[in-house]
Protein backbone atom coordinates (compact mmCIF):
# COMPACT_ATOMS: atom_id res chain seq x y z
CA UNK A 1 0.00 0.00 0.00
CA UNK A 2 1.39 3.27 -1.04
CA UNK A 3 1.52 5.77 1.56
CA UNK A 4 1.11 9.43 0.74
CA UNK A 5 2.16 12.19 3.03
CA UNK A 6 -0.59 14.24 4.57
CA UNK A 7 -0.56 17.91 3.58
CA UNK A 8 -1.32 20.34 6.28
CA UNK A 9 -3.81 23.06 5.56
CA UNK A 10 -2.25 26.42 5.27
CA UNK A 11 -2.97 28.73 8.03
CA UNK A 12 -2.90 31.63 5.71
CA UNK A 13 -6.26 32.51 4.17
CA UNK A 14 -6.10 32.88 0.50
CA UNK A 15 -8.05 35.68 -0.96
CA UNK A 16 -9.57 35.87 -4.24
CA UNK A 17 -7.47 36.99 -6.97
CA UNK A 18 -6.87 40.64 -6.99
CA UNK A 19 -7.98 41.26 -3.39
CA UNK A 20 -5.57 42.41 -0.70
CA UNK A 21 -5.13 40.14 2.27
CA UNK A 22 -5.40 41.60 5.76
CA UNK A 23 -2.73 40.58 8.15
CA UNK A 24 -3.61 38.59 11.30
CA UNK A 25 -3.19 40.61 14.40
CA UNK A 26 -1.99 38.70 17.42
CA UNK A 27 -2.36 41.59 19.95
CA UNK A 28 -5.87 43.03 20.34
CA UNK A 29 -4.63 46.15 22.09
CA UNK A 30 -2.70 47.56 19.20
CA UNK A 31 -5.42 49.54 17.55
CA UNK A 32 -6.87 46.81 15.24
CA UNK A 33 -9.71 44.42 15.55
CA UNK A 34 -9.12 40.91 16.89
CA UNK A 35 -10.76 39.38 13.93
CA UNK A 36 -12.11 40.41 10.70
CA UNK A 37 -15.77 39.80 10.65
CA UNK A 38 -17.63 39.88 7.39
CA UNK A 39 -15.26 42.40 5.99
CA UNK A 40 -15.96 44.97 8.64
CA UNK A 41 -13.54 46.40 11.12
CA UNK A 42 -14.45 46.40 14.85
CA UNK A 43 -14.03 49.73 16.77
CA UNK A 44 -11.05 49.73 19.00
CA UNK A 45 -11.61 49.17 22.76
CA UNK A 46 -10.83 52.23 24.85
CA UNK A 47 -9.34 51.44 28.23
CA UNK A 48 -9.84 54.98 29.74
CA UNK A 49 -13.38 56.42 29.62
CA UNK A 50 -12.21 59.95 30.28
CA UNK A 51 -10.15 60.45 27.17
CA UNK A 52 -12.57 62.31 24.97
CA UNK A 53 -14.93 59.44 24.25
CA UNK A 54 -18.73 59.38 24.63
CA UNK A 55 -18.53 57.72 28.07
CA UNK A 56 -16.42 60.62 29.37
CA UNK A 57 -18.97 63.12 28.12
CA UNK A 58 -21.79 61.44 30.00
CA UNK A 59 -19.64 61.28 33.14
CA UNK A 60 -19.22 65.07 33.11
CA UNK A 61 -22.96 65.53 32.89
CA UNK A 62 -23.45 63.29 35.93
CA UNK A 63 -20.93 65.34 37.91
CA UNK A 64 -22.76 68.57 37.16
CA UNK A 65 -26.08 67.00 38.11
CA UNK A 66 -24.63 65.77 41.38
CA UNK A 67 -23.29 69.23 42.22
CA UNK A 68 -26.68 70.75 41.42
CA UNK A 69 -28.48 68.29 43.69
CA UNK A 70 -26.00 68.90 46.50
CA UNK A 71 -26.40 72.68 46.22
CA UNK A 72 -30.18 72.34 46.19
CA UNK A 73 -30.19 70.06 49.22
CA UNK A 74 -27.82 72.38 51.08
CA UNK A 75 -30.15 75.32 50.42
CA UNK A 76 -33.20 73.37 51.54
CA UNK A 77 -31.50 72.11 54.70
CA UNK A 78 -30.22 75.61 55.50
CA UNK A 79 -33.69 77.09 55.05
CA UNK A 80 -35.18 74.37 57.24
CA UNK A 81 -32.62 74.93 59.98
CA UNK A 82 -33.34 78.66 59.87
CA UNK A 83 -37.06 77.92 60.14
CA UNK A 84 -36.50 75.59 63.08
CA UNK A 85 -34.32 78.19 64.82
CA UNK A 86 -36.91 80.91 64.26
CA UNK A 87 -39.71 78.60 65.43
CA UNK A 88 -37.72 77.73 68.53
CA UNK A 89 -37.20 81.40 69.36
CA UNK A 90 -40.86 82.10 68.68
CA UNK A 91 -42.00 79.20 70.87
CA UNK A 92 -39.70 80.35 73.68
CA UNK A 93 -41.16 83.85 73.52
CA UNK A 94 -44.70 82.47 73.65
CA UNK A 95 -43.84 80.39 76.71
CA UNK A 96 -42.30 83.42 78.46
CA UNK A 97 -45.37 85.49 77.57
CA UNK A 98 -47.66 82.89 79.11
CA UNK A 99 -45.50 82.75 82.22
CA UNK A 100 -45.59 86.55 82.51
CA UNK A 101 -49.40 86.53 82.29
CA UNK A 102 -49.76 83.92 85.01
CA UNK A 103 -47.32 85.85 87.19
CA UNK A 104 -49.45 88.97 86.76
CA UNK A 105 -52.51 86.98 87.78
CA UNK A 106 -50.67 85.52 90.78
CA UNK A 107 -49.66 89.01 91.91
CA UNK A 108 -53.23 90.25 91.66
CA UNK A 109 -54.59 87.34 93.72
CA UNK A 110 -51.82 87.78 96.27
CA UNK A 111 -52.85 91.43 96.74
CA UNK A 112 -56.51 90.48 97.11
CA UNK A 113 -55.47 88.06 99.87
CA UNK A 114 -53.70 90.87 101.73
CA UNK A 115 -56.70 93.19 101.31
CA UNK A 116 -58.85 90.56 102.96
CA UNK A 117 -56.61 89.77 105.91
CA UNK A 118 -54.21 92.70 106.42
CA UNK A 119 -55.38 96.02 107.85
CA UNK A 120 -52.30 97.82 106.54
CA UNK A 121 -53.17 96.95 102.94
CA UNK A 122 -56.71 98.25 103.35
CA UNK A 123 -55.56 101.46 105.00
CA UNK A 124 -52.39 102.27 103.06
CA UNK A 125 -52.56 99.96 99.97
CA UNK A 126 -48.74 99.74 99.58
CA UNK A 127 -46.98 98.43 96.48
CA UNK A 128 -46.16 94.72 96.36
CA UNK A 129 -43.06 93.38 94.56
CA UNK A 130 -42.07 89.71 94.76
CA UNK A 131 -40.05 87.16 92.79
CA UNK A 132 -41.73 83.92 91.81
CA UNK A 133 -40.42 81.06 89.69
CA UNK A 134 -38.71 82.31 86.52
CA UNK A 135 -39.85 85.91 86.93
CA UNK A 136 -41.51 88.45 89.20
CA UNK A 137 -44.66 90.47 89.71
CA UNK A 138 -45.22 94.08 90.67
CA UNK A 139 -48.59 95.22 92.03
CA UNK A 140 -50.01 98.67 92.69
CA UNK A 141 -53.44 99.64 94.01
CA UNK A 142 -55.53 102.77 94.16
CA UNK A 143 -58.47 103.38 96.50
CA UNK A 144 -61.72 105.26 95.94
CA UNK A 145 -63.14 106.30 99.32
CA UNK A 146 -66.85 106.81 98.60
CA UNK A 147 -67.33 103.30 97.20
CA UNK A 148 -64.58 101.40 99.08
CA UNK A 149 -63.27 100.31 95.69
CA UNK A 150 -59.69 99.16 95.14
CA UNK A 151 -58.35 99.07 91.59
CA UNK A 152 -55.40 96.70 91.37
CA UNK A 153 -52.82 96.70 88.59
CA UNK A 154 -50.45 93.72 88.42
CA UNK A 155 -47.49 93.30 86.04
CA UNK A 156 -45.80 89.94 85.52
CA UNK A 157 -42.30 89.88 84.01
CA UNK A 158 -40.20 87.03 82.59
CA UNK A 159 -36.93 88.11 80.98
CA UNK A 160 -37.70 90.97 78.62
CA UNK A 161 -41.42 90.17 78.38
CA UNK A 162 -44.05 91.83 80.61
CA UNK A 163 -47.84 91.55 80.76
CA UNK A 164 -50.17 93.71 82.84
CA UNK A 165 -53.74 93.14 84.05
CA UNK A 166 -56.13 95.26 86.15
CA UNK A 167 -59.25 94.50 88.17
CA UNK A 168 -61.46 96.36 90.66
CA UNK A 169 -62.83 95.11 93.98
CA UNK A 170 -65.08 96.44 96.74
CA UNK A 171 -63.75 95.52 100.19
CA UNK A 172 -65.99 95.42 103.25
CA UNK A 173 -63.77 95.27 106.36
CA UNK A 174 -64.08 92.43 108.84
CA UNK A 175 -66.63 92.91 111.59
CA UNK A 176 -63.94 93.18 114.25
CA UNK A 177 -62.41 96.13 112.41
CA UNK A 178 -64.94 98.47 113.90
CA UNK A 179 -65.10 101.03 116.65
CA UNK A 180 -68.52 99.61 117.54
CA UNK A 181 -70.39 96.55 116.28
CA UNK A 182 -73.60 94.77 117.33
CA UNK A 183 -74.63 91.34 116.04
CA UNK A 184 -78.20 91.88 117.27
CA UNK A 185 -81.19 94.04 116.44
CA UNK A 186 -79.83 97.55 116.84
CA UNK A 187 -77.02 99.97 117.58
CA UNK A 188 -78.71 103.03 119.07
CA UNK A 189 -76.97 106.43 119.15
CA UNK A 190 -80.04 108.60 119.69
CA UNK A 191 -79.40 112.15 121.02
CA UNK A 192 -75.69 111.49 121.48
CA UNK A 193 -72.91 113.95 120.77
CA UNK A 194 -69.27 113.04 120.50
CA UNK A 195 -66.75 111.40 118.20
CA UNK A 196 -66.52 107.86 116.82
CA UNK A 197 -63.23 107.41 115.02
CA UNK A 198 -63.65 104.32 112.81
CA UNK A 199 -66.39 102.21 111.30
CA UNK A 200 -69.65 101.38 113.10
CA UNK A 201 -72.06 98.59 112.23
CA UNK A 202 -75.01 96.46 113.23
CA UNK A 203 -76.27 93.25 111.71
CA UNK A 204 -79.75 94.78 111.58
CA UNK A 205 -80.04 98.57 112.08
CA UNK A 206 -77.98 101.58 113.11
CA UNK A 207 -80.33 104.14 114.66
CA UNK A 208 -81.57 106.78 114.35
CA UNK A 209 -81.75 107.72 110.71
CA UNK A 210 -80.38 110.25 110.15
CA UNK A 211 -77.75 110.10 112.86
CA UNK A 212 -77.60 112.96 115.41
CA UNK A 213 -76.05 116.16 114.11
CA UNK A 214 -73.75 116.41 117.11
CA UNK A 215 -72.21 112.98 116.48
CA UNK A 216 -69.19 112.71 114.20
CA UNK A 217 -68.29 109.35 112.63
CA UNK A 218 -65.05 109.33 110.65
CA UNK A 219 -65.53 105.86 109.20
CA UNK A 220 -68.35 104.10 107.42
CA UNK A 221 -71.71 102.96 108.75
CA UNK A 222 -72.70 99.38 107.85
CA UNK A 223 -76.02 97.74 108.58
CA UNK A 224 -78.20 94.88 107.42
CA UNK A 225 -76.83 92.79 104.56
CA UNK A 226 -73.71 94.95 104.18
CA UNK A 227 -71.72 92.80 106.60
CA UNK A 228 -71.76 89.53 108.55
CA UNK A 229 -72.08 88.70 112.22
CA UNK A 230 -69.01 88.46 114.38
CA UNK A 231 -70.08 85.27 116.22
CA UNK A 232 -67.39 85.98 118.79
CA UNK A 233 -66.30 83.52 121.43
CA UNK A 234 -63.88 83.54 124.36
CA UNK A 235 -62.53 80.33 125.91
CA UNK A 236 -63.37 81.00 129.56
CA UNK A 237 -61.43 78.03 130.94
CA UNK A 238 -58.18 79.68 129.85
CA UNK A 239 -58.92 82.82 131.85
CA UNK A 240 -60.25 80.87 134.82
CA UNK A 241 -56.91 79.02 135.00
CA UNK A 242 -54.94 82.27 134.86
CA UNK A 243 -57.08 83.91 137.55
CA UNK A 244 -57.13 80.81 139.74
CA UNK A 245 -53.33 80.61 139.69
CA UNK A 246 -53.23 84.19 141.00
CA UNK A 247 -55.99 83.63 143.58
CA UNK A 248 -58.32 86.04 141.78
CA UNK A 249 -61.50 84.01 141.27
CA UNK A 250 -64.74 85.15 142.97
CA UNK A 251 -68.48 84.67 142.75
CA UNK A 252 -69.21 88.41 143.02
CA UNK A 253 -66.69 91.21 143.12
CA UNK A 254 -66.79 95.00 143.47
CA UNK A 255 -63.93 97.04 142.05
CA UNK A 256 -63.77 100.55 143.54
CA UNK A 257 -61.33 103.04 145.07
CA UNK A 258 -58.30 100.81 144.53
CA UNK A 259 -55.88 99.43 141.97
CA UNK A 260 -56.37 95.86 140.73
CA UNK A 261 -53.74 93.97 138.73
CA UNK A 262 -53.91 90.84 136.58
CA UNK A 263 -56.73 88.60 135.38
CA UNK A 264 -59.88 88.62 137.52
CA UNK A 265 -62.49 85.88 136.99
CA UNK A 266 -66.02 86.39 138.36
CA UNK A 267 -68.60 83.63 138.12
CA UNK A 268 -71.71 85.77 138.76
CA UNK A 269 -71.58 89.59 138.87
CA UNK A 270 -68.79 92.14 138.72
CA UNK A 271 -69.52 95.69 139.89
CA UNK A 272 -67.18 98.54 138.89
CA UNK A 273 -67.50 101.71 140.95
CA UNK A 274 -65.79 105.05 141.42
CA UNK A 275 -62.02 105.39 141.20
CA UNK A 276 -61.46 101.80 140.14
CA UNK A 277 -58.10 101.32 138.44
CA UNK A 278 -57.79 97.93 136.78
CA UNK A 279 -54.41 97.10 135.26
CA UNK A 280 -55.58 93.86 133.72
CA UNK A 281 -58.86 92.20 132.78
CA UNK A 282 -62.27 91.51 134.28
CA UNK A 283 -63.77 88.28 132.92
CA UNK A 284 -67.30 87.61 134.13
CA UNK A 285 -69.50 84.63 133.30
CA UNK A 286 -72.74 86.63 133.73
CA UNK A 287 -72.82 90.44 133.93
CA UNK A 288 -70.81 93.58 134.61
CA UNK A 289 -72.44 96.67 136.09
CA UNK A 290 -70.80 100.11 136.32
CA UNK A 291 -72.86 100.92 139.40
CA UNK A 292 -75.14 103.26 137.52
CA UNK A 293 -72.87 106.26 137.19
CA UNK A 294 -69.33 105.22 138.01
CA UNK A 295 -66.79 108.03 137.95
CA UNK A 296 -63.07 108.10 137.23
CA UNK A 297 -62.68 104.49 136.10
CA UNK A 298 -59.50 103.41 134.31
CA UNK A 299 -58.96 99.98 132.69
CA UNK A 300 -55.91 98.94 130.63
CA UNK A 301 -54.86 95.25 130.31
CA UNK A 302 -51.62 96.19 128.52
CA UNK A 303 -50.27 97.52 131.81
CA UNK A 304 -50.42 93.97 133.15
CA UNK A 305 -48.83 92.22 130.13
CA UNK A 306 -47.83 94.35 127.14
CA UNK A 307 -47.04 91.21 125.10
CA UNK A 308 -50.64 89.93 125.28
CA UNK A 309 -53.84 91.57 124.13
CA UNK A 310 -56.07 90.40 126.94
CA UNK A 311 -59.65 91.75 126.78
CA UNK A 312 -60.37 94.73 129.02
CA UNK A 313 -63.88 93.51 129.84
CA UNK A 314 -65.84 90.37 129.01
CA UNK A 315 -69.32 89.40 130.17
CA UNK A 316 -71.25 86.32 129.11
CA UNK A 317 -74.40 88.33 129.76
CA UNK A 318 -74.74 92.11 129.74
CA UNK A 319 -72.44 95.09 130.37
CA UNK A 320 -74.40 98.04 131.77
CA UNK A 321 -73.76 101.66 132.70
CA UNK A 322 -76.92 103.68 133.05
CA UNK A 323 -78.44 105.88 135.73
CA UNK A 324 -81.98 105.87 137.00
CA UNK A 325 -84.40 108.63 137.91
CA UNK A 326 -85.38 111.70 135.94
CA UNK A 327 -84.00 111.30 132.36
CA UNK A 328 -82.86 114.91 132.27
CA UNK A 329 -80.71 114.33 135.34
CA UNK A 330 -79.32 110.89 134.63
CA UNK A 331 -75.58 110.35 134.43
CA UNK A 332 -73.84 107.22 133.25
CA UNK A 333 -70.16 106.31 133.14
CA UNK A 334 -68.21 109.55 133.39
CA UNK A 335 -64.67 110.93 133.32
CA UNK A 336 -63.32 107.49 132.52
CA UNK A 337 -61.05 105.67 130.04
CA UNK A 338 -61.08 102.03 128.91
CA UNK A 339 -58.40 100.65 126.60
CA UNK A 340 -58.71 97.33 124.76
CA UNK A 341 -61.50 94.96 123.78
CA UNK A 342 -64.93 95.28 125.40
CA UNK A 343 -66.91 92.16 124.49
CA UNK A 344 -70.35 91.06 125.64
CA UNK A 345 -72.21 87.82 124.94
CA UNK A 346 -75.42 89.76 125.49
CA UNK A 347 -76.27 93.48 125.35
CA UNK A 348 -74.11 96.53 126.07
CA UNK A 349 -75.67 99.70 127.50
CA UNK A 350 -73.62 102.89 127.88
CA UNK A 351 -76.42 105.44 128.06
CA UNK A 352 -75.93 108.94 129.48
CA UNK A 353 -72.16 108.66 129.62
CA UNK A 354 -70.02 111.78 129.50
CA UNK A 355 -66.37 112.74 129.13
CA UNK A 356 -65.43 109.11 128.58
CA UNK A 357 -62.93 107.62 126.16
CA UNK A 358 -62.80 104.12 124.67
CA UNK A 359 -59.64 103.14 122.79
CA UNK A 360 -60.00 99.73 121.11
CA UNK A 361 -63.33 98.28 120.04
CA UNK A 362 -66.79 97.57 121.51
CA UNK A 363 -68.46 94.31 120.36
CA UNK A 364 -71.78 92.77 121.40
CA UNK A 365 -73.38 89.47 120.44
CA UNK A 366 -76.79 91.14 120.81
CA UNK A 367 -77.54 94.89 120.74
CA UNK A 368 -75.79 98.10 121.87
CA UNK A 369 -77.31 101.27 123.24
CA UNK A 370 -75.25 104.47 123.57
CA UNK A 371 -78.06 106.99 123.76
CA UNK A 372 -77.96 110.50 125.27
CA UNK A 373 -74.17 110.48 125.55
CA UNK A 374 -72.21 113.71 125.79
CA UNK A 375 -68.64 114.46 124.89
CA UNK A 376 -67.51 110.86 124.52
CA UNK A 377 -64.92 109.41 122.14
CA UNK A 378 -64.65 105.90 120.72
CA UNK A 379 -61.45 105.25 118.76
CA UNK A 380 -60.80 102.02 116.88
CA UNK A 381 -57.32 100.66 117.61
CA UNK A 382 -56.21 97.83 115.27
CA UNK A 383 -53.30 97.01 117.60
CA UNK A 384 -55.65 95.11 119.88
CA UNK A 385 -55.75 92.36 117.23
CA UNK A 386 -51.96 92.05 116.97
CA UNK A 387 -51.62 89.58 118.50
CA UNK A 388 -55.19 88.33 118.66
CA UNK A 389 -56.54 88.31 122.24
CA UNK A 390 -55.80 85.00 123.93
CA UNK A 391 -58.34 82.30 122.95
CA UNK A 392 -60.69 84.77 121.27
CA UNK A 393 -62.27 83.58 118.03
CA UNK A 394 -64.72 85.08 115.57
CA UNK A 395 -66.15 84.84 112.08
CA UNK A 396 -67.02 87.61 109.68
CA UNK A 397 -63.70 88.35 107.99
CA UNK A 398 -63.38 91.06 105.35
CA UNK A 399 -65.41 90.36 102.24
CA UNK A 400 -64.21 90.95 98.68
CA UNK A 401 -66.69 91.75 95.90
CA UNK A 402 -65.43 91.65 92.31
CA UNK A 403 -66.55 94.72 90.39
CA UNK A 404 -65.45 93.62 86.91
CA UNK A 405 -63.48 90.96 85.07
CA UNK A 406 -59.77 91.54 84.69
CA UNK A 407 -58.55 93.52 81.71
CA UNK A 408 -55.16 93.27 80.06
CA UNK A 409 -53.43 96.53 79.30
Amino acid sequence: MRLFPIRQKSTVNHCKKGAARLPRVSNAGEGTSERWYGGQARLPRVSNAGEGTSEGWYGGQALLFTLFVMITLTSVVGAYLGFVQHSTRSTGAQIDSSKAFYLAEAGLQRYVFFLKYEQDYRDNHPNLNENLGDGSYSVQASFEQPTDTYTISSTGTVGAISRQITQSFVVTPAVIERSIHADGTYLKLTNSSGMIDGNVSCFTSVLPEPLPAGLTITGDVYQGDEQAKINGDLTLSTYYALAYAAGQVATNKTFANATYTGIWYITNKATIGDNARIEGSVICEKRIDFNGKANNVFIDPALYDPNQNYPALYAGGSITSTDTGNPAQRVGLQNSAINGLIFSGGNITFDYMSNTTFNGTILATNSISMENGRNFTVTYNPDIWDPMPLDFSFSGEATITVQNDWNEI
